[in-house]
């Protein structure tokens, strides 16, 4: 804060950090060589995305009869936790909730740069594509897994 001066990855993380502070459920959204964090409009549409199943064809041992998956449990072929969305399929999963404004990515570095909130609204929807999208990581369903972050320890005890 002294320098003025933050990576991508420093922003995303404070503004998630801020957002779950205040009850807000955050996300980060990785792509190819950038982060940025979102948020889930209201707690049922988390909870609705907790409930999405996967196209049959993006998993293992596709056309197969598949049981109904624990919403923990919820994953495409390669995602081993429940908290991390990553893959294309999850991708168009996951824009079908940005279209119908249940989830909202920002661009955390236009707000730092003074570009605007509603620019870094736009911004951050249009990141989102299949040539640079890797994952997107929730906050909440992490926490539900015992996901903690690391305690701070004041160096001036």
């Amino acid at each position: 804060m002294r320098g003025q001066a933050a990576t991508c990855i420093d922003l995303a993380l404070l503004f998630a950090s801020c957002l779950e502070f205040v009850g807000i459920y955050p996300v980060l959204f990785l792509i190819e060589g950038h982060a940025f964090p979102g948020y889930w409009r209201s707690d049922k549409a988390w909870w609705r995305m907790k409930q999405f199943h996967f196209d049959a064809t993006a998993m293992p041992g596709a056309g197969q009869a598949t049981p109904a998956m624990p919403a923990a449990a919820a994953m495409t072929s390669g995602q081993s936790e429940g908290w991390m969305f990553d893959g294309v399929g999850n991708l168009v999963e996951l824009l079908r909730y940005v279209q119908e404004g249940s989830l909202v990515p920002f661009e955390s570095t236009f707000v730092a740069a003074q570009r605007g909130f509603y620019g870094s609204l736009e911004e951050g929807s249009s990141r989102l594509h299949p040539d640079t999208f890797d994952a997107m990581v929730d906050i909440q369903s992490a926490r539900g897994a015992n996901v903690t972050p690391l305690p701070l320890f004041d160096k001036f005890e």
